[in-house]
């Protein structure tokens, strides 16, 4: 019997989109937890037959190659309502609307009970507004893929959201387009852990109690926007700008992400996606007319299929922009994080260290030194008036 590779991918080789455990005909994968906080296949070799089809669908054992869209929008919703409510220009909303009123299911990410990140479904308008905003944890998939499929052997429409790592899996997992599927992705930075999230979360806030996070606050602006936890009945019980937050600083500096972040699969619209969702950022230089500081989406319509449902939408403010211009302040689309070559060792340290320390630490010494230098002052003068007394 062959052994399936999977049991000894290298982990910077798995995103840990859950294809493979999905796909197991014996149910002999299961998505287990390292000590980064990130999930890994794990089998149980005396159940496996070797049928390999965990390999069939794992995004690293496929051909996939680079696609250009066919049409790069910039796009603002016009209810102002749900612009405000989402991270840029509202889109995802309307999209998964339309998909809802023609009897569709949604899948998405959003925060549950325990406030981590999961991808849930919803069937209804009030639902959906759940899987608005970003958030900027990996998401654990669950059975979602074999629930997708289970909606759409039953003639549903199906809208599934995601990272372009999830949505390959997905795709992987189908084996075949469906033409009542609409898949989305977005321009993705990378996946944070879910155990530096957890932690930093209850160190700032009382995690006992319900709260409401928003990784992407714009109420003083989309360029400058915070990082904003509310209790249930609004009261503001963190608010920092992106900038100065340690969890997003640690984010987009690379630190917290999961090893495969670094050796993407699905960049530069390898994931088969139908259309890809960003913020466009520069818009103010590429679009002036359309730049706010309320958020404008970047819209890639990467399939007919994603071309024509977003034409066929109406309440849209929409402008068709170069590709090279849409892309230009969002390097992200293709470009892969890069490892930073302290990322290991932040990782050995979170079970020993607070994230503030962290964050100092690894982004800002200056700070630590600064406070080394004034302790040792200080000693200096306790001892010199320890002598004069």
């Amino acid at each position: 019997m062959k052994s399936p590779l999977i049991i000894n991918n290298p982990k910077e080789n798995c995103c840990g989109c859950g294809a493979c455990a999905q796909i197991c005909p014996r149910h002999c994968i299961e998505m287990v937890r390292d000590t980064e906080g990130f999930l890994y296949p794990k089998l149980r070799k005396e159940e496996c037959t070797g049928c390999l089809k965990c390999e069939s669908v794992c995004p690293w054992h496929g051909n996939t190659s680079e696609r250009l869209p066919l049409c790069d929008y910039g796009i603002i919703n016009e209810n102002e309502e749900i612009r405000e409510k989402s991270s840029s220009g509202g889109v995802f909303y309307v999209l998964a609307k339309k998909i809802i009123e023609n009897d569709g299911v949604v899948f998405g990410a959003c925060f549950d009970e325990n406030n981590m990140v999961r991808h849930d479904l919803s069937e209804d308008l009030e639902g959906i507004l759940k899987f608005l905003g970003s958030k900027y944890v990996q998401s654990e998939i669950g059975s979602v893929y074999s629930q997708v499929k289970e909606y759409l052997l039953n003639g549903r429409y199906v809208l599934f959201s995601g990272t372009p790592c999830q949505v390959l899996g997905l795709r992987n997992y189908l084996k075949k387009d469906y033409e009542k599927l609409l898949t989305i992705d977005c321009i993705c930075h990378g996946v944070p852990s879910p155990l530096v999230w957890e932690k930093y979360l209850s160190e700032i806030v009382d995690t006992s109690k319900k709260i409401k996070v928003v990784f992407r606050d714009k109420s003083e602006g989309w360029y400058g926007y915070h990082v904003c936890i509310r209790s249930i009945d609004g009261a503001i019980l963190y608010k920092q700008k992106w900038t100065s937050d340690p969890y997003m600083q640690l984010f987009v500096s690379d630190y917290s992400l999961r090893p495969s972040c670094y050796n993407c699969p699905a960049k530069a619209g390898k994931s088969g996606s139908d259309i890809t969702l960003g913020d466009f950022w520069g818009v103010d230089k590429t679009l002036p007319d359309m730049y706010d500081n309320k958020g404008t989406s970047l819209v890639l319509a990467n399939t007919q299929k994603g071309k024509l449902f977003i034409q066929g939408i109406e309440g849209l403010n929409s402008k068709v922009v170069p590709h090279e211009s849409s892309i230009i302040y969002n390097p992200a689309w293709s470009n892969k994080a890069q490892k930073p070559s302290e990322r290991d060792y932040f990782f050995r340290l979170i079970q020993k260290r607070n994230i503030w320390s962290l964050y100092v630490r690894f982004l800002h010494p200056e700070m630590l030194l600064k406070n080394v230098i004034k302790g040792k002052i200080a000693l200096l003068l306790h001892k010199f008036r320890l002598g004069k007394g």
